[in-house]
């Protein structure tokens, strides 16, 4: 959903890829940050999806390919309206592909 609408940049950090998409609707900053290593690393693979407004947390999720307790790691901080937002985003983009 974000690398449909955001600014990305992507860089090489040693053996891994690093990718980075953010975009800005209704006075919320979404990213999503990926880190991508080759296949015999997989483990080490790493998603990071937060909100910001002015600065302040909204969401933070972060999802490894191999997790311990076998869930992602999901924080809300302050719930609102940004959500709906969000999945209608995402609904959108969906209906356009």
């Amino acid at each position: 959903m974000a690398s449909v609408l955001g600014k990305r940049a992507q860089e090489r950090k040693g053996t891994a890829l690093y990718k980075r998409t953010a975009f800005f609707h209704k006075g919320v900053d979404y990213v999503l940050e990926e880190l991508t290593h080759k296949k015999y690393q997989a483990e080490l693979d790493f998603k990071r999806c937060y909100a910001l407004q002015d600065a302040l947390p909204l969401f933070d999720w972060r999802c490894r390919s191999v997790e311990i307790s076998g869930r992602d790691n999901v924080k809300v901080y302050i719930p609102g309206v940004w959500v709906a937002d969000l999945i209608a985003i995402g609904r959108e983009i969906d209906l356009g592909k």
